[in-house]
């Protein structure tokens, strides 16, 4: 009886094990730039010309979760995609400015990023392309901590990554919906900067070429763990109360 009992209990153990879904967890990413004046050169608005030097570069990291995204917003005005923004998915932003031998950090708690398979149309610019975007920077993610240069101020970054564009990969989405991890070919990270008595929408740019992301740490799924742990628990007590008789 206790043979049968032990087989059921045994056998239940595996089936549930099977049934617990893939819990998601956040993505721990590095990223980094190539140099401004470098094999790939960026560019900056005029009034950015003399600042931005050639050996400058961006570097950072973010935390990515493609589950704990809420969708808001209608589609934005010039995308033919069906997306909205999409929150909560990038926060944990932290970045440096690293130019002539000195460093400027920079972070947001939070980014609102767009997927646009096969659907994105800014002024005609990627017509029907792939395009995934990140923005830090008003209106919706402002930046909680900043830095100036001369009378500038850096108040948005932008990461993309954009089908065929210098080197990145062909239809690289599938859907609209916030891939489970990010692409591994080369993007392009932008930084923008405002004049004192500027609108948000107003600005100086700056973009860098060769924008990569490297996955830093994948937490353990921790919830699944304890799970199992607990049906092992009941398992080895069903086990020792039956030997006692």
């Amino acid at each position: 009886m206790f043979l049968k009992n032990k087989n059921t209990v045994g056998l239940s153990l595996v089936a549930l094990l099977f049934c617990v879904p893939a819990i998601a967890t956040p993505i721990t990413y590095t990223f980094t730039t190539g140099l401004f004046g470098g094999e790939q050169p960026g560019y900056a608005s005029p009034a950015l010309y003399g600042i931005i030097s050639a050996d400058a570069y961006v570097s950072g990291s973010f935390t990515y979760d493609s589950e704990r995204s809420v969708q808001g917003l209608a589609p934005p005005q010039n995308s033919s995609g069906p997306t909205g923004l999409n929150y909560q998915a990038f926060d944990n932003i932290q970045g440096t400015l690293y130019l002539g031998g000195s460093s400027y950090a920079f972070g947001s708690p939070t980014g609102v990023v767009g997927v646009h398979n096969d659907g994105y149309d800014h002024y005609n610019e990627y017509s029907d392309l792939d395009v995934m975007l990140v923005t830090v920077g008003p209106p919706f993610a402002p930046m909680s901590s900043g830095f100036t240069l001369g009378n500038l101020s850096l108040h948005s970054m932008e990461m993309r990554w954009t089908e065929q564009l210098i080197g990145g990969a062909a239809d690289f989405l599938t859907s609209n919906a916030l891939p489970g991890t990010l692409p591994t070919f080369a993007g392009r990270l932008g930084i923008g900067f405002q004049a004192p008595n500027s609108q948000w929408w107003q600005g100086e740019y700056a973009t860098f070429e060769g924008f990569t992301v490297t996955v830093a740490s994948v937490p353990e799924p921790a919830t699944e763990m304890l799970f199992l742990s607990g049906l092992i628990f009941l398992f080895s007590s069903r086990r020792f109360r039956k030997r006692s008789y």
